[in-house]
């Protein structure tokens, strides 16, 4: 492969800045929390859970949404009033006041009022509508809380972060591999073949391409399979293999390696 002529801090010539470099995320890093998969497939689509303070929980129910999946027929407002007295919550420790941001109000005019809800006070709701719905709604929350407190564990070990800190290393590596090539070869670098190189890896990781890899919910080993993944990806960019060769390949690395490891544990 031909070097292109460089400028005085070494990049190529006719160097595009990747979303990496200026700080912005070419795979999906998601804030809601949701069941692992495997309890995920049992529930029905559910709201999420967001990252919100209320009283001293730092994730929230947010309750027009709460009250929109429990398919509520009254109207919203005299709804929630009347689960705050019914459950005795408490302004500032059970639930908040917020305010929807600009443009969420389709029918304009002033904001509209929402509340977010602690989770707790959220699966009070759920179990006091006597639904079927509500029931489904507060197992959800339950598996969501098991999950919350599965990744509060996980991110305080150092092998973990060092694993998600060389993964991170090497998406770059991947980015600036992707970008060398393509100017070496004379084609234009935009943003969305960046974001079409986080789309290969998060399929070789789920195979799945409707659904984002949330890299801060994997294991230390499914991180550093990760790594591998993305290593293998930057060598066939430099090999010139086709985008569907590559996608192919690295879903093919991720069986193998799951399967290796089924064994091992076995």
């Amino acid at each position: 492969m031909q070097t292109a002529p460089r400028n005085e801090k070494g990049r190529h010539a006719g160097h595009v800045t990747t979303p990496m470099q200026t700080g912005a995320h070419c795979a999906d890093v998601r804030t809601d929390v949701q069941p692992p998969s495997d309890q995920r497939q049992q529930l029905p689509a559910m709201i999420d859970i967001e990252a919100r303070r209320v009283g001293a929980d730092t994730h929230a129910v947010m309750a027009r949404k709460l009250h929109a999946t429990l398919g509520i027929g009254r109207d919203f407002t005299n709804w929630f009033k009347a689960q705050v007295k019914r459950g005795g919550f408490v302004d500032g420790e059970d639930y908040r006041e917020v305010y929807a941001q600009k443009g969420e109000n389709p029918l304009g005019g002033r904001p509209s009022v929402d509340f977010a809800l602690t989770i707790d006070t959220a699966k009070h709701i759920a179990l006091m509508s006597g639904t079927p719905k509500g029931r489904q709604y507060r197992t959800h929350l339950i598996a969501a809380e098991r999950e919350l407190l599965r990744l509060a564990h996980l991110h305080d070990s150092p092998e973990w972060m060092q694993a998600r800190r060389e993964v991170a290393h090497e998406f770059r590596h991947v980015a600036e591999m992707l970008q060398d090539v393509r100017t070496d070869a004379g084609k234009t670098v935009a943003a969305h073949h960046f974001i079409n190189e986080a789309r290969l890896i998060s399929f070789a990781m789920t195979g799945d391409t409707a659904t984002s890899l949330d890299r801060e919910r994997l294991t230390r080993d499914e991180l550093r399979l990760l790594g591998n993944v993305e290593r293998l990806d930057m060598r066939l960019i430099a090999r010139g293999l086709p985008y569907a060769e590559r996608k192919a390949a690295c879903r093919a690395l991720v069986l193998q390696g799951r399967e290796l490891a089924l064994k091992v544990a076995a």
